[in-house]
């Protein structure tokens, strides 16, 4: 997973979490103004990054991987995380895991857990999995025409 980061001049963190199927570059407006009062932190997810050949796991995985990259990095303490669409649920999974201080919050259409059987539950998973694999796959992608 790569992790960008502009504006590290400044004290105030804020880590930017995108949804599936997008790429971290979705930002590049925002990251123009923002890294102008903020260190902006944006990680590439796996599987959504040109740059490498990586797979996404799960939500807990990346989290994992994102929290243990900013304690060694010493950072302690977010002051803004956002989260969007899977990134949500991203955010929520870091601020419920309690290894960071994270003083602001913001989620913008995050996923939740599914509230049906299990079995239907793994279903489902399958079925998004394949559309992402698809659309990946697809040269008339919207994914790919981005870059």
């Amino acid at each position: 997973m790569n992790i960008y980061e502009f504006g590290v001049e400044y004290d105030k963190i804020l880590i930017l979490f995108h949804g599936a199927c997008m790429s971290w570059k979705w930002y590049e407006p925002s990251i123009k103004i923002l890294k102008n009062y903020f260190h902006v932190i944006i990680p590439a997810l796996p599987g959504h990054d040109l740059t490498n050949n990586s797979y996404f796991t799960s939500i807990e995985d990346v989290c994992r991987k994102m929290e243990e990259w900013l304690l060694q990095k010493g950072y302690q303490a977010i002051d803004i995380l956002y989260g969007l669409s899977a990134g949500g649920g991203l955010a929520i999974r870091m601020l419920s895991d309690s290894k960071l201080t994270i003083r602001n919050i913001v989620i913008d259409g995050g996923i939740t857990p599914y509230q049906l059987p299990y079995l239907i539950t793994r279903m489902l998973a399958v079925r998004d999995f394949l559309i992402i694999e698809i659309a990946k796959r697809s040269k008339k992608s919207y994914y790919f025409s981005l870059f």
